[in-house]
Parts: structure tokens; C-alpha cells; sequence
């Protein structure tokens, strides 16, 4: 794809298929000549690999653009696989030996929760066929692994590692209760401490192979200076991968950056600053929530990985005063468009709810008589929003002239 250099895209997708395969084959005819198993056994085996393994592989490239934004994603997976095979074939016939459930939480960490259920299911089901594990084994390792893959968004911070390794071990001691048929001598057996203990292990490598990828790896790569910036004309476009994923993740966000992009970018001419910086700053301000709750965070992060121009990048990590204050004109004029459209939608949702106008008066008197929408004053808005963002500082450092900030103001009371 064009706004990701070769080093970073690495081999593409569909080549994990046929050297993965390949490998997972061999490994399994090394196993099963070494333990003897039959021939249908091991061709049963290779089979069922091949099908999983392509269900993984379709998932992956269907989001393909999302793991394309990572850094060396087919080494690490690939690696990740192949060990993870390799740990179940090593302790094949032992579910309470499962520290080859690492790798499934260890994807579900790195890459995605979704992708960290596919692959931890598909290894379950085949150590279930290569162990001839009973159905009620197969459902305690089914539990588990969704409880693991479900809570490694918290497993991320070291603050919170160590309550969701407790969380998770005691939710497998009541598993491993219900299935000794609640009696508590069955369940408290050397190999219910293993089976506690793969557990714990798979966690702390889950986290470690995380670390170090996260301060080690990313860190590296995004800080490395950007080469082949994209062009304003490519991230305008609607099409650009980036805004096909924010669509694709919520209209609602999606239709709300559209609209701060077009009032941000008329801002703009009005005032004479750049109107194709404000527009993408407005276009891409909350990409982040596509990945989670800290989303300026996660939008510089994802602005970095997809080549955007660093004073977009600066606009998405400057409109939120609470991270930083706007550094530039374009920023401020995006912040104060994001502060108007956010508070004229939460007038009006409270007007839909009282059922008036929150600024109306009682016998009828409106304190403005130039409505918003409907009845919502768009001046003691546009006031409230400016005499805020100025007595907080928030503009001291964008570089707007008093005269723009003057002109600034009367466009948003007539937009």
C-alpha cells in the first residue's frame, strides 16, 4: 500500500500461508514419527492445521490495513505460530500443560482482542483432536482462553497485570471445580497446579513478549524519521485507508469528523490560515477512537504509521487541551469548532429532553435572537465557547492575531 514503506509491510499476507503450512506440516510428521502415530493420525493432523491455519489467514487479510500499521507483523506472527505448534505438539495429551496458550493471548495484545479469539480457538480445537482431550476438557480450555483473550486490554499496564492474572487464575479454580464434580479433593491435585501455573506463565510471557515489542520495537520504528509523506490531495480523500477504517468503525464518528472538517476548513479561508491543514485536522482528529478511550494517543500513533504530514499529526494531538494547547491557527480553529458543535448538540439534545430552550426565559423571552439550529442561540454559545478557551490560555500559543481571532469569532456567529 502507498503510505507504508517496504520495511515496515514486510512480507505480504498471503505469503504467511504457504510458509507457515509448509512448516506446520513438517512439524507435525516430526512428532508423529517420533511417537509413532499412525498415518491417518498424522495426515488427520496436517489437514485440520492447514484448515485452521486458513481461517487465520483470511481474518488477517480481511484486516489487512489494520495489522499492516504494524511494525514487523508476519516475522512476529509467523514466530508466534509456529511456536505456539510447537508447544501443543510437545505437550500433546496434557491440557493442564497449556503454556501454548501464550500465544493467543500474546496476539490479542500486540495486534487485536479478535484475532487473539481465532487463533487461541483454532489451537484449542486442534490440541483437543491431537490430544483426544473429552468434551468437558475442551470446554474448560474454551472458557479460559475467551476469559484470557477477553481481558487483555487490562493485562497492557504493569498497574494492572497482576489483578487480572488474579482475576483469571480464580476463575480457573472454580473451572477446575465444577469439573471434579464440586469435590474439593479431586480438585486440589498436582495437576490442577500445573494447569494454575501454565496459566501464570502464559501471562507473564504474553506481557514480556508485549514490553519488549511496544518499548523496543514500535518505539523505534515510529520515532525513525517519516519518509514519503502523504500529500493533502491523497488524505483528503474519502478513500484514503485510514478514513475507510473510521467508517468502517462508526458512522456516527465518521459523519461528525466530515462535519468538523468542512467548518474548520471555511474557518480557515475566513481567516486567512491554511484551509487543506485545517480541513484534514479536522478530517482526522478522533481516528484514535478506532483503537480505544485514549484516543489522541492512539491518533498520533496511527497518523504516524499511515504517512499523514506531521502538522495534521500536530492538529490531532493539539485540539484536545487537555493533552497540549493549539500550537498553530489551523489547531485552534479545529479545537473551538470541536468545542461549538460539542456544545450546541448537548443544548439541543437538552432541549429534545425538557422539551424548550434551555436558554429561554420564563413568559418567552429568549436571551438570543439568532437560533442554532432550531432555538439553541448561537451567540451565548460562540460567547461561552471563546470567553472560556481565552480566560483557560488555551490560545496563547496558537499564533492567531487579534484580528483573526476577532474575524474567528464573528464567522462562527454566522456560519
Amino acid at each position: 500500500m502507498k503510505h507504508l514503506s517496504s520495511a515496515r509491510k514486510g512480507r505480504p499476507v498471503s505469503f504467511l500461508w504457504g510458509i507457515l503450512g509448509l512448516v506446520s506440516v513438517l512439524i507435525i510428521i516430526f512428532f508423529g514419527y517420533r511417537n509413532g502415530a499412525a498415518l491417518s493420525e498424522v495426515l488427520k493432523l496436517c489437514v485440520l492445521s492447514l484448515v485452521l491455519l486458513t481461517i487465520i489467514i483470511f481474518y488477517i487479510s480481511y484486516q489487512q490495513e489494520r495489522v499492516n500499521e504494524l511494525p514487523y507483523f508476519c516475522v512476529i506472527f509467523a514466530v508466534t505460530y509456529l511456536g505456539t505448534l510447537f508447544m501443543v505438539m510437545i505437550t500433546k495429551g496434557r491440557p493442564e500443560m497449556s503454556l501454548w496458550m501464550s500465544g493467543g493471548l500474546f496476539t490479542a495484545l500486540l495486534f487485536h482482542m479478535y484475532l487473539g479469539y481465532i487463533f487461541t480457538f483454532n489451537f484449542i480445537i486442534f490440541a483437543g483432536f491431537a490430544g483426544g482431550f473429552e468434551p468437558e476438557v475442551i470446554a474448560y480450555l474454551f472458557i479460559l482462553g475467551t476469559f484470557m483473550c477477553l481481558l487483555s486490554n487490562y493485562m497492557k499496564k504493569i498497574t494492572t497485570l497482576g489483578y487480572t492474572a488474579v482475576i483469571i487464575l480464580s476463575m480457573q479454580l472454580i473451572l477446575i471445580f465444577i469439573i471434579n464434580n464440586f469435590i474439593l479433593r479431586n480438585s486440589l491435585t498436582i495437576t490442577a497446579v500445573y494447569s494454575l501455573v501454565s496459566s501464570l506463565l502464559s501471562i507473564g510471557l504474553s506481557f514480556g513478549g508485549y514490553f519488549f515489542y511496544t518499548v523496543y520495537g514500535n518505539r523505534s520504528v515510529l520515532q525513525a524519521p517519516l519518509q514519503e509523506t502523504c500529500g493533502m490531495d491523497e488524505i483528503l480523500n474519502l478513500e484514503f485507508p485510514l478514513i475507510r477504517r473510521l467508517r468502517q468503525f462508526s458512522m456516527k464518528i465518521y459523519n461528525h469528523s466530515l462535519l468538523i472538517s468542512e467548518i474548520s476548513q471555511k474557518a480557515a479561508i475566513a481567516v486567512g490560515a491554511d484551509e487543506y491543514k485545517a480541513k484534514a485536522g479536522g478530517l482526522y482528529h478522533e481516528i484514535g477512537r478506532i483503537e480505544n478511550k485514549e484516543y489522541v494517543k492512539e491518533g498520533v500513533r496511527l497518523a504516524k504509521a499511515y504517512r499523514l504530514p506531521e502538522s495534521v499529526i500536530d492538529i490531532i494531538r493539539q485540539h484536545n487541551i487537555k493533552y497540549d494547547k493549539p500550537k498553530s491557527p489551523e489547531a485552534a480553529i479545529v479545537m473551538l469548532a470541536i468545542s461549538i458543535v460539542a456544545t450546541r448538540e448537548c443544548l439541543e439534545k437538552a432541549e429534545k429532553k425538557s422539551g424548550g430552550n434551555p436558554y429561554e426565559e420564563p413568559g418567552g423571552n429568549r436571551n438570543s435572537p439568532v437560533p442554532m439550529g432550531n432555538t439553541i442561540p448561537t451567540e451565548k454559545i460562540v460567547d461561552n465557547v471563546f470567553q472560556m478557551r481565552l480566560t483557560k490560555g488555551s490560545l496563547d500559543d496558537s499564533g492567531l492575531t487579534l484580528k483573526q481571532y476577532n474575524m474567528l469569532k464573528e464567522f462562527f456567529l454566522h456560519m
